[in-house]
């Protein structure tokens, strides 16, 4: 190889290197993004979830209020209670509430 086919050739390493370099530099963000969408992708289905149990037992109260529903005050404790597990479960409240 003459000294010229050399220095194309290395310069080609090292534009495959820098190459390299940016996209590892790069890479830690973009999983970063994915590991973000994913966990707002779950924090969407468990407020979705929260709401839809929110609207259950408030149909349920307002039933058992309105004589009804065959709902007890005992049943209705502890439906509120499953309720506020869960949200403390999920993260969607704190524990301290």
């Amino acid at each position: 190889m003459s000294h010229a086919e050399l220095d194309i050739v290395n310069e080609d390493a090292t534009i495959a290197h820098v190459r390299a370099s940016i996209f590892w530099q790069t890479r830690p963000d973009c999983e970063h993004e994915i590991a973000a969408d994913a966990l707002s992708d779950q924090l969407r289905l468990e407020v979705s979830q929260l709401r839809t149990e929110i609207m259950r037992l408030t149909a349920e109260l307002s039933a058992a209020k309105s004589g009804m529903g065959t709902l007890s005050a005992a049943s209705l404790f502890l439906d509120m209670e499953r309720a506020r597990h869960f949200a403390r479960s999920s993260g969607a409240v704190s524990a301290d509430r």
